[in-house]
């Protein structure tokens, strides 16, 4: 359960990231 809420967490930080960036943000860097 704490890996699955881990990887939701990083998954959520990477959208918002994202959505501040302008959406072009690439996963693999």
């Amino acid at each position: 359960a704490t890996a699955v809420a881990q990887a939701f967490g990083l998954f959520a930080a990477v959208l918002i990231a994202a959505d501040v960036s302008g959406g072009h943000a690439n996963p693999a860097v």
